[in-house]
């Protein structure tokens, strides 16, 4: 099969907090300034810091397709590498990288943003079947999304994708779904369906493009409005080489489950659980070894 390389336009807008930056603590770009410090691996976003901590509350906030852009967030690369065995990562060292990226005073978010950690919440499933888990972190603070799913490769973390809930994941075959949904003036517009695919990346240096894992988009509208179906595609620009095919266009609903289940194999969807532990160090230290 002829795979195609896609273009960043119509998946750039999909939905709030969709976009996927390079690794936070990957980069291979000669970056000088790397510390032994964790947190001294991320570098202050010029967006605000989040209090997650402190009682929020609601307002009548206007989002728009394009409300979910993030711009990079720049990193060192952590010299210690304390995720790697050997030269290989492994499921032990990735729980700790997360519990000290869990200890930090604040973490990167959507948009930009920083948030405490304070008032966070956490849990780890490994959605893309490669025996290392991901970590999935809940915010009670609606910053482009509350829900943000981090991952592992070998020179680091990265941040995956934010969206409002969790979905599914289609177990051993790197695809998994994230909800998000756009709002105006408080009140729901539609809600997107997002499909992403990550391979194996556990030996993975180079920096993820995140966005290079949309694959799809099924948007359902809360209005009556007929339902949407994208196929963006995935195509890895870091590494040069193209997942699945790439048309980036509307179409019809038989067609996007054809392709779905080209990536799926026909696998049965599994639900992502929703056991969100609240982040304190007793809790990560016997949840995350």
């Amino acid at each position: 099969m002829k795979w195609a390389k896609i273009t960043l336009s119509f998946a750039a807008v999909l939905c709030t907090g969709t976009l996927l930056v390079n690794g936070l603590t990957g980069s291979t770009d000669g970056s000088e300034g790397a510390s032994e410090d964790f947190s001294g691996a991320f570098e202050e976003s010029e967006g605000n810091r989040i209090d997650a901590s402190a009682d929020v509350n609601d307002t009548d906030d206007t989002r728009t397709e394009d409300a979910g852009r993030m711009e990079d967030t720049k990193a060192a690369e952590t010299s210690g590498n304390p995720g790697s065995t050997g030269g290989k990562r492994d499921a032990a060292g990735v729980m700790n990288e997360y519990r000290g990226f869990l200890g930090m005073e604040d973490i990167p978010w959507n948009g930009g943003e920083r948030l405490n950690t304070a008032g966070l919440k956490f849990m780890t499933e490994d959605l893309n079947g490669d025996q290392i888990p991901e970590l999935l972190v809940k915010s009670p603070v609606d910053i482009y999304g509350t829900i943000g799913v981090y991952s592992c490769k070998k020179s680091g973390m990265f941040y995956v994708c934010y969206g409002e809930n969790l979905g599914w994941y289609y177990p051993g075959t790197g695809v998994f779904v994230i909800l998000s949904e756009v709002s105006q003036n408080g009140n729901p517009i539609k809600e997107h369906e997002v499909y992403y695919y990550m391979e194996d990346i556990s030996e993975r240096t180079e920096p993820v493009k995140s966005w290079s894992l949309n694959t799809g988009v099924h948007t359902r509208y809360f209005d009556g409005r007929e339902e949407q179906y994208v196929w963006c595609g995935v195509y890895d620009e870091a590494r040069e080489e193209e997942y699945a095919e790439a048309t980036q266009t509307y179409i019809s609903q038989a067609e996007f489950e054809d392709k779905l289940a080209q990536l799926t194999k026909n696998v049965p969807k599994t639900e992502i659980g929703d056991n969100w532990i609240e982040n304190t160090k007793e809790n990560r230290d016997e949840y995350l070894r």
